[in-house]
């Protein structure tokens, strides 16, 4: 077993997870109660996230993992979007693509350029729900802190593999 293996054996025991699924297929499916989020790509965890409840000055009820996979559905750039478009704009292959369709007379808007970063990178996603947004900060923080060497999208991980 790997570093990286043995990193994901801890990751898994942190907490009862669903099975991995291709987030196009499952993104409507998500509940509405807060919780946990993990997306991989190529088989590698790229972020881990937060869903509601939320403080803030929203009117809206928080509506937990489901309005966070709405919000990376609709191509929002917040989040897991950002991550996910920032590393599409590192991406030779990817804006390569888009090029292409500037050269053809189709430029497109930033929201559907990011939109295709998700076609683009295929992630899959899993989650787990919990109860008190401490358990749910504390989840992420441990599971950032465990995969802030590889190749996760998170910023805090960004920043601490730029000062190493």
């Amino acid at each position: 077993m790997t570093v990286y293996e043995d990193v994901i054996a801890a990751v898994e025991q942190t907490e009862t997870w669903t099975p991995w699924s291709r987030f196009s297929d499952v993104a409507t499916e998500a509940p509405t109660t807060p919780g946990v989020y993990m997306f991989r790509s190529e088989g590698k965890i790229i972020y881990v996230g937060v869903a509601g409840p939320r403080d803030g000055n929203g009117t809206k009820d928080p509506k937990g993992l489901f309005g966070r996979s709405t919000i990376y559905r609709g191509g929002r750039v917040s989040g897991f979007g950002q991550a996910l478009f920032d590393a599409a704009l590192a991406d030779r292959e990817f804006l390569q693509g888009r090029l292409a369709e500037l050269d053809s007379g189709q430029p497109r808007r930033a929201v559907d350029w990011v939109r295709t970063a998700y076609e683009h990178y295929d992630p899959d996603v899993r989650w787990a729900v919990l109860n008190t947004k401490d358990h749910t900060l504390r989840i992420v923080e441990q599971i950032v802190g465990m995969l802030r060497e590889y190749d996760l999208l998170n910023r805090e991980a960004v920043r601490y593999r730029a000062t190493r």
